[in-house]
This record gives C-alpha cells, sequence and structure tokens, in this order.
C-alpha cells in the first residue's frame, strides 16, 4: 500500500494538465486590471484634450469679437467651448455644459522697453479675454475601483481680444 501510494504522489507530481488553468487564474485578472486601466485614463485624457480644444476656440473666437463685448457675447462664447457653434448643438463631451464654462475680461499693461525707456505701441492697455472651465470628469467606471472617487478636468486659455476696438 504504502508504495502505491508513493506512486500515485509521484504520478501527481509530473501531471500538469491543470496548470494552465491556475496560470490563467493568476494572469486573466492583472491583464484585464491593466486592460480596464488603459481604456479608463485613455478616456479621461481624451475628453480633457476635447475640453481644452474647445475652451481654446472659443477663446479666439472670442478675441476676435469687439471690445468691448456685447451682453449676448459670454453665452456665444460658452456654446461654441462646448459645442462648436456659437448658437449650440451638440456637445463635444456628454457631461460638459455651458454653464460650465466662465468667460472673463481683464486688461494687461501696453507697455515695452525702446532704448532703456517706457513706450507705448499704441494708448492704453490691452484687453486680454480667459475662458475656462473646472467640471467633474465622468468616469466609465474603473476609478471605482481603484477607490478614486473624482478627478476635476480643468482647462484654461487666454487671448489678447483683437477685434475691432
Amino acid at each position: 500500500m504504502p508504495r502505491q501510494m508513493i506512486s500515485r504522489l509521484r504520478n501527481a507530481a509530473r501531471d500538469d494538465s491543470g496548470a494552465t488553468i491556475i496560470e490563467m487564474a493568476v494572469v486573466v485578472p492583472v491583464i484585464m486590471l491593466i486592460g480596464l486601466g488603459v481604456l479608463e485614463f485613455g478616456n479621461f485624457f481624451y475628453n480633457y484634450q476635447l475640453i481644452q480644444n474647445g475652451v481654446r476656440d472659443a477663446a479666439r473666437f472670442a478675441a476676435s469679437m469687439p471690445y468691448p463685448p456685447s451682453a449676448a457675447l459670454p453665452s456665444e462664447v460658452q456654446n461654441l467651448a462646448v459645442t462648436g457653434l456659437p448658437a449650440g448643438g451638440t456637445a463635444r463631451v456628454a457631461w460638459w455644459a455651458p454653464s460650465d464654462v466662465s468667460v472673463s475680461y481683464s486688461t494687461i499693461p501696453n507697455a515695452i522697453l525702446e532704448n532703456g525707456k517706457t513706450a507705448y505701441r499704441y494708448a492704453g492697455p490691452v484687453p486680454v479675454v480667459e475662458v475656462s472651465t473646472s467640471v467633474p470628469y465622468a468616469a466609465l467606471g474603473f476609478l471605482g475601483f481603484l477607490n478614486i472617487t473624482s478627478l476635476t478636468v480643468q482647462a484654461s486659455h487666454q487671448e489678447r481680444v483683437i477685434g475691432v476696438r
């Protein structure tokens, strides 16, 4: 009897028919975690890029409009940032709304140095428009698994106003 048991143990030690299943049970979850992480973070950066482009387009649009701006211009700029059209339309990013976009105007000094003296290219300060947004990222679901509760997408762009003054 002990010889039979030793023989069976030796045969079981050489038998590798279940090794593939065990290897798959270890490797597949790791591959799934990596794949889902790539999808989630790829989606985040794709949406960030869409938002950044929208903010940049809107600032350029606002910079080409007359200064001081009309009362309707900020809503057109917000619509352009989110949808790509001043009148509005389908959002570039589904969870981004025109109300998430802020448009502000300010001025900067126009002084330059020429031969060690302060000179101005034209009288008065230069108007600047800044379009910015800060919106929570709507995750695909993988971030919750990693215990990351929220990410915020922030973007802003400044342009000198070159429109009719």
